[in-house]
């Protein structure tokens, strides 16, 4: 059931609220009824009624407006949550490269692309020391936030030659105990210091 306010331009349609000038629809949220009693609230705000060409198109504009209105206040209330760095770099930091191992921003980590080197930093000598190194520093900056490897949802591997593929996976297997997180294997070509895997993901705390 329907019901208005005039003072305000507002017509509330169930769950659903359209705020309405003479002019234009400024926001249309929840849009879950059929269109046919959506146009017939808009003809009893609107006088004389709108055509049903120019209500499709006011109809579109305030779906529109509403998603992206939704997108800012997701976006603003994420620029709020509290920070957190992990190995943090700063601009002091002339000696390390800029950036840090991982930014915690609510219950999602960000974290930073990572290469498997030995205590000598140098590349191992087999595939699998290297998989292990790299997996245990992915895990090392998720411990740091309270998390583990099942709290990954998506990671990503550069890989200097593709037939270390299935070497790769072996090893990885192993670093689970739940679903895998969603994965991209791309060979890459050549990467910093030799190495043959970079990984990065992003966590989310289950």
């Amino acid at each position: 059931m329907a019901s208005l306010y005039p003072c305000a331009n507002v017509c509330v349609l169930g769950d659903s609220t359209i705020w309405i000038s003479w002019k234009d629809i400024i926001c249309f949220s929840d849009f879950g009824t059929g269109d046919r009693i959506v146009f017939d609230m808009i003809d009893e705000v609107i006088d004389p009624p709108l055509s049903r060409s120019l209500q499709m198109r006011v109809l579109s504009l305030a779906i529109a407006t509403a998603v992206v209105s939704s997108l800012i206040l997701t976006s603003e209330s994420q620029a709020q949550e509290t920070r957190r760095y992990i190995n943090p770099g700063t601009v002091a930091d002339t000696a390390t490269g800029p950036y840090s191992g991982g930014v915690l921003v609510g219950n999602t980590l960000y974290l930073a692309g990572t290469i498997g080197l030995d205590e000598d930093q140098k590349v191992p000598e087999t595939v699998e020391e290297e998989a292990r190194l790299v997996l245990d520093d992915v895990r090392q900056t998720l411990g740091t936030a309270g998390m583990s490897m099942d709290d990954l949802v998506w990671v990503q591997v550069f890989c200097s030659d593709v037939a270390h593929y299935d070497a790769f996976n072996r090893v990885y297997r192993t670093y689970f105990t739940r679903e895998f997180p969603a994965r991209a294997f791309i060979g890459s070509g050549t990467l910093l210091f030799g190495a043959r895997f970079e990984v990065q993901g992003v966590a989310v705390r289950r």
